[in-house]
Parts: structure tokens; sequence; C-alpha cells
């Protein structure tokens, strides 16, 4: 019993020698020695095969018949999940058979297994072939193998630099220079999602930042087979403050000038609190909203305050929670109750 397209080996067998030869051998495939090598093909079989041996005395001559039975190779193929990617790349295998009971693999990454499903990782950037072979319920072996089947792109290199790394909320822009390696697209995101132009496309953006903080920022470098790097660095944004606070203004109604408010940076809008006394030290309008100015009108009654010099008190607080109290003097001019 053999598989198919194997080859053996059939004798022949003297069990009685006659008058000793010398014999001569005539086999159905016209091989005339004492033994013939026969490929076994299925599903032609089973495959006879006579010899007729003469001791050139004899009558009749013997005869002998042998049968070679065939079996089946087994037939299938493999898949994959990945024929191509990025390393590493772990590549999911399958195999495909309609009655092979054992399967054994070759990655061509050095790497072998054995199981009708199976994985491999590919870490080093090239071509890899891949071979299965199938073994049936007769120890029958066919191969199938597939040249250059996995493919492993390169991964690019993301790198950058910044024109500073840490700053004031004054100074908060950030020029990006990209020193990325073999990538052709660029993804940026700057770690402030709750800030306007978070992320960018551009190679080289330039990014402005609202609050003072600690940011991540980050580039993802991508290249033509989509495999990608990423790169991240720090940058510190201290909080700091400036208030300016006006010394006259002019509550006409002309749309200039007409209200008394102080304008910040780097200030936080509650706890605030704004008081203006007149000369004599009455309190003539206080606020705790940062966005409410003083209009000049005499708080709790409609009326407006006269021309004069007035005492301001302002208490802000920093980014850092310290508090900054300012007094001064402010003088109202244009006043409608002069």
């Amino acid at each position: 019993t053999i598989c198919h397209k194997d080859t053996t080996s059939i004798w022949a067998n003297i069990i009685s020698p006659g008058n000793g030869g010398p014999y001569t051998y005539t086999w159905t495939n016209g091989v005339t020695t004492l033994s013939t090598n026969v490929v076994g093909f299925y599903p032609s079989q089973p495959n006879t095969y006579t010899v007729i041996i003469s001791d050139g005395c004899s009558i009749p001559n013997a005869v002998a018949i042998s049968t070679v039975y065939v079996h089946p190779l087994p037939n299938g193929y493999f898949t994959s999940d990945f024929v191509q990617g990025c390393p590493p790349l772990k590549v999911w295998f399958r195999g495909i058979s309609d009655s092979a009971i054992v399967y054994q693999w070759e990655f061509g990454n050095g790497e072998t297994g054995s199981g009708q499903s199976i994985t491999s990782e590919y870490t080093a950037v090239g071509t890899y072939s891949v071979k299965m072979t199938m073994i049936n319920q007769y120890g029958c072996v066919k191969d199938t193998a597939a040249a250059n089947y996995i493919t492993v792109h390169p991964n690019p290199t993301a790198d950058f630099v910044l024109d500073k790394y840490e700053t004031t909320i004054f100074d908060p822009t950030f020029y990006a220079t990209n020193l990325s390696i073999g990538a052709n697209q660029y993804e940026w995101d700057f770690g402030a999602p709750d800030q306007p132009n978070n992320t960018t496309t551009f190679a080289n953006p330039i990014h402005t930042y609202v609050y003072a903080g600690e940011y991540n920022v980050t580039l993802v470098a991508i290249n033509e087979y989509g495999c990608a790097d990423r790169s991240t660095q720090k940058v510190i944004i201290h909080p700091d403050y400036l208030l300016y606070i006006p010394n006259a203004f002019t509550p006409d109604g002309n749309g200039i000038n007409d209200v008394f408010q102080p304008k910040a940076l780097g200030v936080l809008e509650t706890p605030y609190k704004m008081e203006i006394y007149d000369r004599w030290g009455e309190l003539v309008f206080e606020s705790e909203n940062f966005n409410e100015g003083w209009n000049g009108q005499i708080k709790g009654k409609m009326q407006m305050a006269k021309n004069d010099v007035y005492v301001y008190r302002i208490i802000v607080t920093d980014m850092k929670n310290n508090k900054h109290i300012y007094t001064g003097h402010v003088t109202l001019l244009g006043s409608s109750n002069k």
C-alpha cells in the first residue's frame, strides 16, 4: 500500500527453483530484472503487476501477480487574516482540507508549528514564504506553499523638537519642527481637547494654548504603507497674570470708554471683588462679577455719580490661587450729573 505518486519496489520471489536457473524475468511494465519500481496513481487502482519467470527449461513458465493499493493525497490550502503589514505583524493562519488530520507549518521567519489554526509573528522587515504540510489518515503527505506570501513593511520614525518646553501663559505659542524619517503623513495632538485647534495634520505646526498647565504633545508619523510611529514630549505653561486698571472713564453713552473695568490675563474670574468709594468714603459701587464694570451709576440709585476722582479697591486671584489687592484712583469725566 502506497500513497498517490509514491514509488515502491516489487520483487519476484521464487518458491520452487526448477532447474536452478539462470532465470529470466519479464514484467508487464517491460522491466526484465528481479525487481521493478512502480509509481502508484490514485484513483487508478488496484494497480496489478505481473512477472513471468523462466528458467529456460520448465514448462509452463512461472507467473506471479502483485497488487499495489494506492491511497489519495490530502487536498487543501491555507488562508490568513493578513498578507502584509507593519512590524510586529501577528498573522493568524488556517489550513483548509477535506481529509487532512495533521497540519505542519513553516512560516519563513524561523518559526514552525502544528495545528489547523495557528499564529506567527513577524518582527523584521522583508518578505516571507509559507509552507503547510498536510497528512491524512493513511499517512499520505502533501505540501502546499506560497512564495513571498507575507510582506512586512518598515515603520517610520517619529521625532520633533519645539522652540521651548517651559513658558508662561503670556507666551503660550509653540513652534514645532518635524524631524520624522520615512513618513509622509502627520497627526499632531497637543493634549488640550478642550481648547481650540488641538489637532492638526500640518508637518510643522504652530500651536497656541489658552490656559496654563502641563500638556503632552504627541506626533504620529505615518508612511505610505500605513505604518506608524509616535513621539510624545511634555510642555509646561506656568500661570502668570497681568492686570490693567484704567485711571479714567467717560460714561457719556457714546460707546467709547463708558465703563470702568479692569482687564486681566491669567486670573480667575472667581473669587473677585471690585469696590468704588467717593471722596467721603461712601461705597458707590461694588461687584463680584469679573465681567461687570462700573458704568458711573451710584449703587442702589438710578442716578449717575458726579464728575470727580474716586477710589477703587480691586481683589483678584491668579492661577496659582494667590490673592492680589489693588487700590488707586479713577477719574469720572463727562457725567450727566455735574
